[in-house]
């Protein structure tokens, strides 16, 4: 797997899935570390270029689940205003073409509203 250059493994062009994998989840948790904190992490900025690269990292459907989950980290953010309204519409997209991975896109939308919403239908299933 390639990992973007702004990643803290970026000395490195390569790196297993096992350890994506971890970076990936990191970075969500710092995501909701200063979401829960009401903070916007420093490098807000650069984030939007990591994630357009970590993205395209989708392998197989646990990469794909794990970058999923990422991305619903992301998604709050977008919701709270860290990015440009440029951005934040780039990686909802990019959390939409996710979901068509997982269900069909009439099903669940990623749009900046609340996931309230989204309870009954998925209770129903």
């Amino acid at each position: 797997m390639v990992i973007p250059p702004s990643s803290r493994l970026n000395h490195r062009t390569e790196v297993d899935s096992k350890e994506f994998h971890a970076y990936c989840f990191s970075l969500a948790n710092r995501i909701d570390d200063a979401i829960g904190k009401d903070e916007v992490l420093a490098d807000a900025q650069d984030l939007a270029i990591t994630l357009d690269h970590v993205c395209q990292q989708r392998c197989n459907a646990q990469t794909r689940a794990v970058i999923m989950t990422l991305m619903i980290s992301v998604k709050t953010a977008c919701r709270l205003g860290w990015f440009p309204q440029r951005e934040s519409k780039h990686l909802l997209g990019l959390v939409d073409s996710m979901l068509e991975g997982f269900t069909s896109p009439e099903d669940v939308a990623s749009s900046v509203n609340s996931p309230i919403s989204l309870i009954p239908q998925v209770m129903e299933r």
